[in-house]
């Protein structure tokens, strides 16, 4: 009787889906790309170190949420990062989460680097076509982003960042 009433839920949320699709548009966000703007207003620090160093010609940035599995599993290789970039290069992360979520987060998960949370996450996600994470990013003191891989970091997309970063 359980499986009939999950095999009849798992239908209607399906179709449920389906519909908002259509409602919506269907058309996939635009992504973020190399070249574009990435803004850096509007922020507050969610750890303690929380400092935005705009000194830096370049920036490191780790966009995630605190429900994305594979933002949990690039945790350890944006530590990596952010130890072979500092001090030369700004590193920060910024959570699309509330602030008191990202806050027991970065305690979870040993970020290493300052944490920022947009004061309007969806104004935010526009603005700087922040749809889908993990996102890393390089990104000029002139807001324009150099490079940008999306998605969960491979060890050899950890070496191509490095490898950018050095090319500075």
């Amino acid at each position: 009787m359980v499986v009939v009433v999950l095999c009849i839920e798992v239908a209607i949320l399906s179709r449920q889906n389906s519909l908002l699709k259509e409602t919506q548009g269907g058309a996939p966000p635009e992504l973020l790309q190399a070249g574009d703007h990435f803004a850096l207003d509007g922020l507050r620090a969610a750890t303690v170190e929380s400092s935005l160093d705009s000194t830096t010609e370049t920036q490191l940035v780790f966009v995630l949420t605190t429900t994305c599995p594979f933002c949990r599993e690039t945790i350890p290789l944006w530590n990596e990062l952010a130890q072979v970039a500092r001090p030369s290069i700004g590193v920060i992360a910024v959570c699309l989460d509330s602030l008191e979520r990202a806050k027991e987060y970065a305690q979870q998960n040993g970020i290493s680097y300052p944490l920022f949370v947009p004061n309007n996450v969806q104004e935010f996600r526009k603005l700087n076509k922040a749809y889908g994470v993990p996102k890393t990013l390089i990104r000029q003191k002139d807001g324009r982003v150099r490079n940008v891989w999306n998605g969960k970091l491979t060890r050899d997309q950890l070496r191509d960042v490095a490898e950018a970063l050095s090319s500075n």
